[in-house]
C-alpha cells in the first residue's frame, strides 16, 4: 500500500477564486478518515477547453480560465504543500480534461479509475493513470483499478463520507458500477436517483464536516437529502439556496468555498469557521 492518501478534485474554472478559511476540527467515527489527504491532483486547462462539453457551446476565455485555475492549485500548494500537489499537463485531445475528479474516484488508499458517461472524456483516463503511476511506483498498481467497459462513473457523481458511499445514478452513471466500487473499497455504496436536468449528484451537495452536508434548498436537493439521510441518519444538512455555493472543498481544516457574495456565502464561511 502506498504512504500516499490522494485527493482528485476539480470544481468548475469559473468558481476557482476562492476563499481559504479555517474550519473546527471533524467529529465523528468513520472507517477512513475524511479531509486527511496527504497529496492532491490537478489537470491544467486544456486549449480546447471552449469545445468542452461544460461549455455548453458557450463563447470560453481559455486564458481567464487558466488564471483562476492556477490561482485554485496556489491555494491548494499553500495548504498541502508544493511538493503534494501533483499537476498533469493539459491534453490538446481532451477539452474537459481539467476536471480530474470525474476520471479518479479515491477511497481510503485505494484508487478507481473510473468510465465517463460522455464518450468524449474517455481518453482523459490514460494520461491520469500514466501520471499516478509514476507517482505511486511500482507497489501503487495493487491500489489501482479501472472500470470495466460495461459500466460508466463519472467522480462527480460520487460522495464519499467516510463509512460509506452514495453514487449518484445521473446520466453519467450506471448502477452497475456501484457494485464494482463495493468490492473494491470494501465499504457499503448506496445509489442516488440524480433528478433530471441535473448534471452530477455533487452539482446539489457536498461534504463541509464530517457531520454536516451542504445541500441546495431545491426540490431536486431535498429529494436527494432524504435518500442520503435515510442512509445516514448521523449527518446533518446546511441547506442553501444557491446551488454554486452547495459545492465546496475541504482539505484538511481548511475549506475551499466559491467566491460569492451575499448572506448565504457569509454563513457557510462562518460555519466553517
Amino acid at each position: 500500500t502506498p504512504p500516499q492518501r490522494v485527493l482528485a478534485h476539480s470544481t468548475h474554472p469559473s468558481i476557482h477564486n476562492t476563499r481559504e478559511m479555517a474550519s473546527p476540527t471533524p467529529t465523528g467515527n468513520s472507517h477512513v478518515a475524511l479531509f486527511s489527504h496527504t497529496h492532491c491532483v490537478v489537470r491544467s486547462v486544456s486549449p480546447r477547453f471552449a469545445h468542452a462539453i461544460s461549455a455548453g457551446g458557450e463563447s470560453a476565455d481559455v486564458a481567464v480560465m487558466r488564471s483562476q485555475h492556477a490561482r485554485y492549485t496556489a491555494t491548494l500548494r499553500e495548504i498541502m504543500g508544493p511538493a503534494n500537489v501533483i499537476e498533469c499537463a493539459a491534453s490538446e485531445e481532451c477539452a474537459d480534461c481539467v476536471y480530474v475528479e470525474d476520471v479518479l474516484v479515491v477511497h481510503g488508499t485505494r484508487l478507481l479509475f473510473t468510465r465517463p458517461g460522455a464518450e468524449s472524456r474517455r481518453a482523459e483516463v490514460d494520461g491520469m493513470r500514466s501520471v499516478l503511476s509514476d507517482v505511486l511506483g511500482p507497489t501503487g498498481s495493487a491500489c489501482m483499478r479501472t472500470l470495466g467497459e460495461e459500466h460508466t462513473l463519472d467522480g462527480g457523481d460520487v460522495l464519499d463520507v467516510g463509512d460509506m458511499i452514495f453514487v449518484g445514478l445521473s446520466k453519467r452513471t450506471s448502477r452497475g458500477a456501484l457494485q464494482v466500487m463495493e468490492e473494491w473499497f470494501q465499504c457499503p455504496v448506496h445509489g442516488v436517483v440524480v433528478p433530471g436536468g441535473t448534471l452530477h449528484l455533487k452539482s446539489m451537495c457536498s461534504l463541509i464536516s464530517n457531520d454536516t452536508l451542504l445541500v441546495c434548498d431545491s426540490d431536486e436537493g431535498r429529494a436527494v437529502w432524504a435518500t442520503i439521510h435515510a442512509q445516514k441518519p448521523a449527518l446533518e444538512p446546511f441547506w442553501v439556496k444557491d446551488a454554486v455555493l452547495s459545492n465546496v472543498v475541504r482539505v484538511g481544516a481548511s475549506v475551499l468555498i466559491p467566491a460569492v457574495e451575499g448572506d448565504e456565502a457569509a454563513a457557510v464561511e462562518a460555519f466553517a469557521r
